[in-house]
C-alpha cells in the first residue's frame, strides 16, 4: 500500500493529478476512512472524467452509501435501531427493537 505522506506530498505539487487522487482514495478506503476516500474519488473524476478506475471507485462509493441509507430507512421503519458495537464474545452487530 502506498504511504499517505508520499501521496499527499505528490498531490501538493500536482493537485490535478487524477491517478494520485484515486490512489489516495484507495488508501483511505483500506484504512476505513470512507468519507475521505469518496472525496478523493470525486477529485480524481473531476481532474480526469475518463479515468476508468476512478469512475469505478466513485460508483462503488456511491453504491455503498445508497445501501447504507437504504438499510437505515428499513431499520427505522421497522422501529428498530441498528447498533454496531464491540462486544466481547458476542456478535459485533446488534439490532434493538
Amino acid at each position: 500500500m502506498i504511504q499517505l505522506p508520499h501521496i499527499n506530498r505528490f498531490i501538493a505539487v500536482n493537485p490535478r493529478h487524477a491517478q494520485a487522487h484515486n490512489n489516495l482514495g484507495i488508501t483511505y478506503e483500506k484504512k476505513g476512512m470512507a468519507e475521505k476516500a469518496h472525496s478523493e474519488y470525486e477529485k480524481a473524476v473531476s481532474a480526469d472524467p475518463n479515468l476508468a478506475p476512478a469512475l469505478y471507485n466513485l460508483g462503488k462509493s456511491y453504491l455503498t452509501r445508497a445501501l447504507m441509507i437504504r438499510r437505515l430507512i428499513i431499520y427505522t421503519r421497522q422501529g428498530c435501531f441498528f447498533i454496531r458495537a464491540k462486544i466481547k464474545n458476542g456478535p459485533k452487530n446488534r439490532m434493538i427493537c
